[in-house]
C-alpha cells in the first residue's frame, strides 16, 4: 500500500470539545493553570523524534543515511468509476485477517517507511490558537456553543484562551523544529480571517498570522498541511442557516479561494474538510458539537449532502484556478473507526462490519473516490427504513447525474484519520424514530482485553486492516494518515501509555506498506 505520512495528533494538549482539558493528546504538555501556558516536551516527544530519525524501526546497530529532506506529491490518480459491490469486494481483508493467531497478529515489524515520508504532528486552530476576539477575529459557532450555559463541556472551559497559540507562535515552532518533524498540519479559522464569513471583511491581523506561520514552517524545512474547515464555522453564517444554507457552498469556496490566492504560493496540501463525518452526525444528529441540532433521522444526511458539494467546488476552483501554478494537491480529511466482524464466519456480521465502514468512511469517499455517489448499502438500507416507515422519499438526499460527474474524483490523495476499532454484528433495532445509527443496522463492543484509553479502547492492528480495506475499496491510491493518536486523562510528562500507543499503531502502518 501506498502509505506516505504519519501525523500523530498532537503537537500540544489543547481544547478537547465536550472533554474540556481533561483529555491530553499532546506530545508536549501545556501547564494551562500558568499564564504563559508553559510547554514540556513528554516522554512521547523524545521517542517521535527517535522514530523520524530513524525513519521506522530499525534493527539494534542499523544505521540509516539521512535523505534529502524533500517532499513528491502524487500526480492526479484515478479510482474506480463503478459503484461498490454489496458488502464491498474489500471483505476479502476479513478474509485475509481475521483468522490471524494473536502472536501473528501484533508480531512486531522491523522495517523503515520510503525516503520521502511525511513525518508530522497536528492540531486545530479553536483546540489551541485562543485569543477568540483578538485583533478583530470574529465569533465562531464554537466560542458562541461554550459561552452559552448548559453547553456541557466538562468544568464549563472554553477555547477563549487555549495554549494561547496565537501569541505564541515562536514557541510552537520551536517545538515543532526540536521535534525534527517534515510535516505540520493546522487549520485556517475561518471567522480569524473573515469575521463575518464573508469575504467582504477581511481581517488583515488573522492573514498576518497564518503568514508567520506558513512562513515560519517554510523556513524551518516543514511542510505546511493546511485544512480550511475544523468544524468552527463562523457564527455569522450560523446565523443565516449554516450548512442547511444552500448559499454556504459559494460563501465556503469565496473563503477557500482566498485561502489558496493568499497562503498558496506556500502551501502545497490543503484539505477542505475535517471528519465531515463527526460534523454531521455530532453537529446534527446527537448534538454534542455546536450547532447542537438534534435530529438524527434527517439532518445528518443533509448536511453530509451540502458539505460534499462545497468539497466538490472548491477542488474544481483549485484545479481550475490555482493547480497549474502551484503544483499542490487537495483533498479531504475523512475518519473511521476499524470494523472488525463479531463473527468472521457469519456472512451477516461481515456484511455489518463492511456497511459500518460504508456509513462512516464509505458516506463521503464513494462519491469523492469512485463514482460520485453514495454506497449502494447506504442508499438500500435507508431507502427501505424510509419506506417502511411510511415516507414519499428516502431520507438519504440524491444526487443528480450531473452532480455525481462534478462530485466524482475530487480529492488527489486519502487523507485518513483513525484511532479505534470496533467488533461489529448485525442486529435489527427499531424502525422509529429514524436515526442515522439505527440505519447501519449493527451492533458495535470493544473488547475488554484492549489497552484503555481517555476515549476508547486501543487496537492497533486495525489500522493495517483498514489501510488494506481502503486500497481494495477505492484502489492504489496514496494514503496520508493525517490523524492518528490518544488522549490521556494522567497530564504527567511521564508517559509511556502514549509511546506504547503511537509505537503500535506506527508499526501496523509499517506493515501495511
Amino acid at each position: 500500500m501506498d502509505v506516505r505520512s504519519y501525523i500523530a495528533r498532537s503537537l500540544i494538549d489543547g481544547f478537547e470539545g465536550p472533554s474540556g482539558y481533561s483529555q491530553r493528546f499532546g506530545l508536549h504538555h501545556v501547564n494551562f493553570s500558568d499564564s504563559s501556558k508553559s510547554r514540556t516536551p513528554r516522554k512521547s516527544a523524545y521517542f517521535f523524534t527517535s522514530i523520524i530519525e530513524k525513519n521506522g524501526f530499525l534493527t539494534k546497530g542499523a544505521k540509516r543515511l539521512l535523505p534529502p529532506n524533500t517532499v513528491n506529491l502524487p500526480s492526479k490518480v484515478r479510482a474506480f468509476t463503478f459503484p461498490s459491490e454489496v458488502p464491498s469486494k474489500a471483505k476479502v481483508v476479513w478474509e485475509k485477517f481475521s483468522s490471524q493467531p494473536k502472536f501473528e497478529r501484533d508480531l512486531f515489524y522491523h522495517g523503515t517507511f520510503r525516503d520521502d515520508f511525511l513525518w508530522g504532528v497536528s492540531s486545530s486552530a479553536y483546540q489551541i490558537e485562543g485569543a477568540w476576539d483578538a485583533d478583530g477575529k470574529g465569533p465562531s459557532i464554537w466560542d458562541n456553543f461554550t459561552h452559552t450555559p448548559g453547553s456541557n463541556v466538562k468544568d464549563n472551559a472554553t477555547g477563549d484562551i487555549a495554549c494561547d497559540s496565537y501569541h505564541q507562535l515562536d514557541a510552537d515552532l520551536n517545538m515543532l523544529r526540536a521535534l525534527k518533524v517534515k510535516a505540520y498540519r493546522f487549520s485556517i479559522s475561518w471567522s480569524r480571517i473573515f469575521p463575518t464569513g464573508r469575504n467582504s471583511s477581511i481581517n488583515s491581523h488573522g492573514v498576518d498570522y497564518y503568514n508567520r506561520l506558513i512562513n515560519g514552517l517554510v523556513a524551518s524545512n516543514i511542510f505546511p498541511m493546511v485544512t480550511l474547515f475544523h468544524w468552527d464555522l463562523p457564527q455569522a453564517l450560523q446565523d443565516i442557516g449554516g450548512w442547511e444554507n444552500p448559499a454556504l457552498i459559494d460563501l465556503f469556496d469565496s473563503y477557500a479561494d482566498f485561502c489558496f490566492q493568499t497562503f498558496g504560493d506556500r502551501v502545497k496540501f490543503w484539505m477542505t474538510f475535517n471528519e465531515p463525518m463527526y460534523l454531521a452526525w455530532l453537529g446534527y444528529g446527537s448534538g454534542e458539537f455546536p450547532p447542537g441540532v438534534k435530529d438524527p433521522g434527517w439532518a445528518p444526511y443533509r448536511i453530509a449532502h451540502a458539505v460534499i458539494k462545497a468539497h466538490a467546488r472548491v477542488y474544481h476552483t483549485y484545479d481550475e484556478k490555482y493547480r497549474q501554478e502551484q503544483k499542490g494537491v487537495i483533498s479531504l480529511s475523512l475518519s473511521t473507526h476499524w470494523a472488525e466482524p463479531k463473527s468472521p464466519g457469519v456472512p451477516r456480521d461481515v456484511e455489518a462490519a463492511d456497511r459500518m465502514l460504508q456509513f462512516s468512511l464509505g458516506w463521503f469517499a464513494h462519491p469523492i473516490f469512485r463514482n460520485g455517489d453514495y454506497p449502494d448499502t447506504m442508499k438500500w438500507k435507508v431507502g427501505n427504513r424510509s419506506e417502511l416507515q411510511h415516507l414519499a422519499t428516502s431520507r438519504l438526499p440524491s444526487f443528480t447525474e450531473e452532480e455525481k460527474r462534478f462530485i466524482r474524483a475530487t480529492a488527489d490523495v486519502f487523507c485518513l484519520n483513525t484511532y479505534y476499532s470496533r467488533i461489529v454484528q448485525h442486529k435489527t433495532p427499531r424502525l422509529n424514530p429514524p436515526s442515522y445509527e439505527d440505519d447501519q443496522e449493527m451492533a458495535e463492543e470493544e473488547d475488554p482485553s484492549w489497552p484503555s484509553t481517555a476515549m476508547n479502547r486501543a487496537a492497533p492492528w486495525g489500522t493495517r486492516r483498514l489501510l488494506n480495506w481502503i486500497k481494495e475499496e477505492y484502489g492504489d491510491i496514496p494514503i496520508y494518515i493525517t490523524e492518528n493518536g490518544v488522549g490521556l486523562t494522567n497530564p504527567n510528562t511521564e508517559d509511556t501509555d502514549r509511546i506504547f500507543y503511537h509505537k503500535t499503531y506506527i508499526n501496523e502502518a509499517l506493515k501495511g506498506v
